[in-house]
């Protein structure tokens, strides 16, 4: 008999069902039954010490749901060993035995895909991100100096092919691409870098630069908050997030209007949020005013979200 791990309460809740999984498999289905217990435990333990505290009660929840769905599959299936082989269903079993696959497979593709979500890399936000973007600025900027200067160096006529190699090594190419850069293996490759290569890593500085400026605009701008008709509205700059939170459970169509406007849950924040941009405030405004309102009436919430009066006729949005 299998030794009993220590099991918490909403896995011994599933004994019933775990009991029955191998009672069409086995001849010793209560042995079986444990063994799927104490695999629900250990799992169930490994998986948690590998996603945040906060996630965990989500997390189990929905894992045990998952894991009860497979025994259940599993407890439908049957194998000749113990229902006998004569008039064995055997195309039956095989869909019975396909059923149980597919429930142990979604399973396991759900555990694997909220595990990467939870230990996604946390996006860089305030002045951290704006350091990194300062960084891929000078890499960039960087790499346009060295194209610039290879193309130099491999349409000059007063050098040969060798002295070309030499220099482009020392500024920084390796052997292979600077022989590649003088010598292109296709007819249709220019010498050195082509024109689009350079404006393409061009507009790349030139994104990075307005993305610095626009982030360092709202990480000089502090937090605020403001109560609009009984929701609280944080505009919350130093996150870049605009937050809807509500006293309670929101109606099924609020819901669907908040979804539908790119606001996500957020259970760590207790709220309705989405990245704080300039269509954030319209979309806010859309599920404030319940989403058919007036033109005026969501821009005057647009204006009222951004601390502007309505009364001011020169107030434009920016």
């Amino acid at each position: 008999m299998e030794t009993t791990t220590n099991r918490r309460a909403s896995v011994e809740a599933l004994k019933p069902i775990a009991y029955r999984a191998s009672q069409g498999i086995s001849w010793s289905p209560e042995q079986r039954g444990e063994h799927w217990l104490n695999n629900c435990e250990n799992s169930l333990q490994n998986h948690l010490a590998q996603i945040p505290e906060e996630m965990h009660a989500t997390f189990e929840e929905k894992f045990l749901q998952l894991y009860a769905q497979w025994l259940a599959a599993m407890s439908r299936c049957i194998s000749p060993m113990i229902t006998g082989p004569a008039n064995f269903p055997t195309k039956r079993a095989e869909k019975l035995n396909n059923y149980e696959h597919a429930a142990l497979e979604r399973l396991n593709t759900w555990v694997e895909r909220f595990i990467k979500r939870c230990n996604r890399q946390q996006r860089l936000t305030g002045w951290a991100e704006i350091e990194r973007l300062q960084e891929k600025v000078e890499s960039l900027q960087r790499l346009q100096d060295m194209m610039k200067a290879a193309n130099k160096i491999c349409r000059s006529k007063k050098l040969a092919d060798v002295e070309k190699v030499d220099e482009l090594v020392a500024l920084g190419f390796s052997e292979k691409h600077a022989n590649m850069l003088i010598a292109p293996v296709e007819s249709w490759q220019v010498v050195g870098f082509a024109p689009y290569q350079l404006t393409n890593n061009n507009a790349k500085i030139k994104d990075a630069q307005a993305r610095i400026a626009r982030l360092t605009r709202i990480a000089e701008t502090a937090d605020s908050e403001q109560d609009i008709d009984g929701v609280t509205v944080q505009i919350c700059n130093s996150e870049e997030r605009l937050r809807l939170c509500y006293d309670g459970k929101p109606s099924p169509d609020t819901i669907a209007l908040l979804k539908s406007n790119g606001f996500k849950w957020s259970p760590k924040n207790m709220a309705w949020q989405r990245q704080l941009t300039d269509n954030a405030y319209y979309a806010a405004a859309r599920v404030l005013t319940g989403g058919n309102a007036s033109v005026e009436a969501e821009r005057d919430m647009r204006l009222r979200l951004k601390g502007k009066t309505t009364d001011n006729t020169n107030d434009t949005e920016q």
